[in-house]
């Protein structure tokens, strides 16, 4: 332990950090102590294999340390690290403990595991080897056939889920065989295609929104200037963030392009009660009446 008076200037320039959250200068005129608990940390090194023992490059290692604690040092948070050409990383800080890890890489299954840091560094890790898996593969397209791109697509058991490319193509990689679901949204439009089977080629998937808009008005019809349009479907991922966005209007007004087919709005302002969902079946250029 490291205790403190009433100093103007501290600086600690050996590898250690604090994990604990104090106060150093205390304002009170009063001599107490302020104690800084500090912890030793160490570099940790490892590599990422492929299955046929060939290192990964550009895989990203991420780290977490148990307890839900957050390892921080002047650069930030620490966490991730990404592999050289030969699939080799390092990392630091790290103080001894339980880490979990999962590494990612293009075109490989995620892989999850957990290692011990104990007793004195550098730490030599186990190579983390990944498997290519089953493929999953398709294409976003909009109603005319051309191709979206950045289209986030997920399933259950993919939860960061991967973006498309420049051609709107995509793919999934996953552990074991199967029937799956399919999610694929941008922002506050959405479509899940059911059933798919793992492996396998999934085709086009047409993504195209349709256009809803209205007043949000009170009970007497004056229109309520800012306010807040969120849309809800039944299935929706716990993934996706919340399908919504916030206007401001003088005549309360709104327009949105929402997930094509049967959905629910609600609007919520402040100072006010969550407007009752208004059900309805969006089609491209729907309208919503108050």
């Amino acid at each position: 332990h490291l205790s403190l008076r009433r100093q103007r200037q501290m600086c600690i320039r050996d590898r250690y950090l604090s994990l604990d959250s104090i106060k150093l200068w205390p304002q009170a005129d009063d001599e107490e102590a302020h104690r800084l608990k500090l912890y030793r940390v160490y570099t940790a090194r490892g590599r990422v294999l492929g299955p046929d023992g060939e290192g990964i490059t550009g895989a990203t290692v991420f780290f977490d340390l148990g307890l839900s604690r957050s390892v921080r040092s002047r650069s930030g948070p620490v966490g991730s690290a990404k592999t050289k050409e030969d699939g080799t990383f390092e990392a630091e800080p790290f103080v001894l403990g339980d880490y979990d890890v999962r590494v990612t890489a293009t075109g490989y299954v995620d892989f999850k595991s957990t290692f011990v840091l104990d007793g004195e560094g550098p730490f030599e890790l186990d190579p983390f080897v990944l498997s290519r898996g089953y493929e999953l593969i398709g294409r976003v397209v909009d109603a005319g056939g051309d191709p979206r791109t950045g289209i986030r697509v997920i399933t259950d058991d993919y939860d960061e889920g991967v973006e498309t490319s420049d051609d709107g193509s995509f793919t999934l990689h996953f552990e074991a065989s199967g029937v799956v679901d399919v999610d694929v949204f941008q922002g506050t439009v959405h479509r899940r295609v059911h059933a798919v089977e793992v492996p396998g080629d999934i085709g086009d998937v047409v993504l195209e929104g349709g256009v809803v808009s209205g007043r949000v008005i009170t009970s007497d019809g004056t229109a309520i200037q800012k306010f807040v349009v969120e849309a809800r479907w039944e299935h929706r991922p716990r993934q996706l963030p919340t399908a919504q966005l916030s206007f401001e209007s003088a005549a309360g007004e709104f327009s949105m392009t929402v997930s094509s087919g049967d959905i629910e709005l609600v609007a919520r302002a402040g100072g006010f009660a969550e407007s009752a969902p208004r059900s309805l079946r969006v089609e491209p250029g729907g309208s919503l009446d108050d």
